[in-house]
C-alpha cells in the first residue's frame, strides 16, 4: 500500500480592537471641564496556532492563543464548521480542544475573543481556516480470546513478547480463574488453594504473577515458569513482573516492588490516606511510574522508582502536579496524558501527541501502550485505534470492522501486536482481542 501524506496547515492570524473612552468631570467653580483627550487605541493582539502549543491533527484543531494586551478576559469560544466546538473560562489562558470527529478536508473557523472596557464587553470575531487529513489504514488480524469450557466470558490483562496472553475466564456466578492462552488456545492455571482468581501479568521469561480472592483478603500469586503456583501473601495486587522476577506491587494506599528471588518488599510511594496511590506501569530496568494522590483529592504526582518525579513534559495549560503517566520502555521513556493532552519522551526532551492521536481518551490508565521501537498505540476520542511510531510524519488506524470500538490497549508488543479490549457496538458484547499487524 502507497504511503499516505499526511498535509497540515498552520493557521496565524491576529485581532485588534480600538477601545476608545472619554469622561466628564466637575471643575471647582461649578463649571464644565472638556474631558480629556482619549488614550490611544488599546490594541489586542491574538496570536494563533503557537509552534509548541496548537496542533492541527486528523480530527481537529487543539488551539492555544496568545494575547498581547491588558484589557480584562470575559471569555472566547470557537465555532468550527458553524457548531460551537469548543469555550474557554474567564481569567484562563484561552484554548481549544475540538474533540469531535472531523472529516478530512478544509473547515472554516470562527474564533470569539471578549474583553472588557469602561464601556462594557465587546467581541473580536477571527474567522479563519484549517485543514485536516485522515491516517492512512493498517490492517490487522484478530483474534478473540474464549473462556474455559463452560465459563461465559473472559478478560485478557496482558501478553509478553512471545505471544503469550494471561487473563481470567469468567463464570455465570461472577467467580474467576486464572487462564493462560497460547496460539490463542485457553488453559486454566493450576491453583494450590481454591477461589475466584485472576493472572494479571507474565514477563519474558513465561513467570505469571496474579491475585487470589480468600474472603476479605486478596493473596498474591507467582506461578514461575516450569514451577507450580506460590502464594505470596497479602503484600499487595500485582500489576507487573520483569525478568529479574520485580513484581508491581498495588496496595491501595501504597506502591511497592517485591523480589521474589530477595523475598524482599520495598515501599516506593504511600498515598496520604484516605487518598490512594497506583504504579501504572513497570520496566526491565524495575523503573517504575505511577500516580500518588495526597489531599487535596485532585493533586495528583507522578513518580519514579525511588520517588524522583518525572521531569515536566506539558507546556500546554495542563500543570506538572495533575500530569498522569500510563506506560514506560526499557529506555525510561514515558507516555503521560490527562485533559485529553498527551506526551511522549524522557527528561526534558519529549514530543507533543496530539498532533499524532488527536486528543488521547485518558478516561482509563489502560488507553495508550509504547513498546521499545518507540510505537505508540491509543485510544482515540472517537474509539479509534491509533499507532504512531517515533519519527514517522502521521499516524495509521487499525483496520478492523468497524462494528469494533477500542475501550483499553493493555498491551503493545515490540512485534507490533496489540492486546485491546475492545466493544461490539451493535451487540453491546465486550471482548478480549490480539490485533497482529497485516503486510
Amino acid at each position: 500500500m502507497p504511503k499516505r501524506e499526511r498535509k497540515t496547515t498552520l493557521v496565524r492570524f491576529s485581532i485588534a480592537a480600538a477601545i476608545l473612552g472619554a469622561t466628564a468631570c466637575g471643575s471647582d467653580d461649578g463649571g464644565i471641564t472638556p474631558p480629556p483627550p482619549p488614550p490611544p487605541p488599546a490594541e489586542i493582539s491574538i496570536q494563533g496556532v503557537p509552534a509548541k502549543d496548537s496542533v492541527l491533527h486528523q480530527f481537529g484543531l487543539d488551539l492555544f492563543v496568545d494575547v498581547v494586551g491588558s484589557l480584562p478576559f470575559a471569555g472566547c469560544s470557537l465555532s468550527v464548521d458553524g457548531t460551537v466546538a469548543s469555550t474557554c473560562g474567564s481569567g484562563e489562558r484561552p484554548y481549544f480542544l475540538t474533540t469531535q470527529v472531523l472529516a478530512a478536508g478544509t473547515h472554516s473557523a470562527v474564533l470569539t475573543y471578549s474583553v472588557v472596557d469602561s464601556t462594557g464587553t465587546k467581541s473580536i470575531d477571527s474567522a479563519f481556516t484549517f485543514v485536516t487529513a485522515a491516517p492512512a489504514s493498517q490492517p490487522y488480524a484478530t483474534l478473540m480470546f474464549d473462556p474455559l469450557p463452560g465459563d461465559v466470558s473472559a478478560v485478557a490483562n496482558y501478553m509478553n513478547d512471545s505471544g503469550v496472553v494471561v487473563g481470567e475466564s469468567v463464570a455465570s456466578d461472577g467467580s474467576t480463574r486464572p487462564v493462560r492462552w497460547v496460539d490463542g488456545q485457553v488453559e486454566q492455571l493450576a491453583m494450590s488453594t481454591s477461589g475466584s482468581a485472576t493472572a494479571t501479568a507474565v514477563n519474558a521469561r513465561g513467570d505469571i504473577v496474579g491475585s487470589l480472592y480468600s474472603g476479605s483478603d486478596t493473596l498474591a500469586v507467582i506461578w514461575p515458569v516450569g514451577d507450580t503456583a506460590q502464594n505470596l501473601g497479602a503484600i499487595g495486587r500485582p500489576y507487573r513482573i520483569n525478568n529479574a522476577r520485580q513484581i508491581l506491587l498495588n496496595d491501595r494506599y501504597d506502591v511497592a516492588i517485591y523480589d521474589f528471588s530477595a523475598k524482599t518488599r520495598t515501599v516506593l510511594e504511600t498515598g496520604d490516606v484516605p487518598y490512594e496511590a497506583a504504579g501504572t506501569d513497570m520496566n526491565e530496568a524495575g523503573q517504575v511510574i505511577g500516580i500518588r494522590n495526597p489531599a487535596p483529592f485532585d493533586s495528583w504526582l507522578a513518580f519514579q522508582h525511588g520517588s524522583v518525579a518525572l521531569p515536566e513534559m506539558h507546556t500546554g495549560p495542563v500543570t506538572h502536579s495533575r500530569d498522569m503517566p500510563w506506560a514506560l520502555n526499557d529506555s525510561g521513556e514515558v507516555v503521560e496524558a490527562l485533559n485529553d493532552w498527551g506526551t511522549f519522551g524522557a527528561g526534558s526532551s519529549y514530543v507533543s501527541l496530539n498532533q499524532y492521536f488527536g486528543n488521547i481518551n485518558d478516561s482509563r490508565a489502560n488507553t495508550v501502550s509504547v513498546n521499545n521501537h518507540v510505537e505508540i498505540a491509543a485510544v482515540g476520542v472517537d474509539s479509534s485505534l491509533l499507532v504512531w511510531r517515533k519519527g514517522s510524519a502521521g499516524t495509521k488506524r487499525a483496520g478492523v470492522d468497524p462494528v469494533w470500538k477500542f475501550i483499553e490497549v493493555m498491551r503493545l508488543t515490540d512485534r507490533g501486536a496489540i492486546l485491546v479490549h475492545a466493544l461490539n457496538s451493535v451487540t453491546g458484547e465486550t471482548r478480549s482481542m490480539l490485533l497482529t499487524p497485516q503486510s
